[in-house]
């Protein structure tokens, strides 16, 4: 994960990957987004955003086997954001 990187600009990458089906995580998702609107820069791109977000990721996709979950593991490790 490069440090740069804002946790709120890859969720709303991530969100558009999610099938519709999967509504808890996608409302979970964005509530954790809209949480975090007034956090400067520098918080949003550090651990303090990130383990959560990626606790989410975990409790909700706890084995990798679909096609959209392989696509958001793809982003998280190779640090894109499209």
């Amino acid at each position: 994960m490069e440090k740069n990187r804002l946790v709120i600009d890859v969720i709303k990458v991530v969100v558009k990957i999610i099938p519709k089906s999967e509504t808890n995580l996608i409302n979970e998702l964005n509530q954790y987004k809209t949480c975090m609107f007034n956090q400067a820069p520098e918080v949003l791109s550090s651990a303090y955003c990130w383990i959560p977000f990626l606790n989410i990721l975990n409790t909700h996709i706890p084995d990798i086997k679909e096609d959209w979950q392989i696509k958001i593991r793809e982003i998280l490790e190779n640090n894109e954001v499209k």
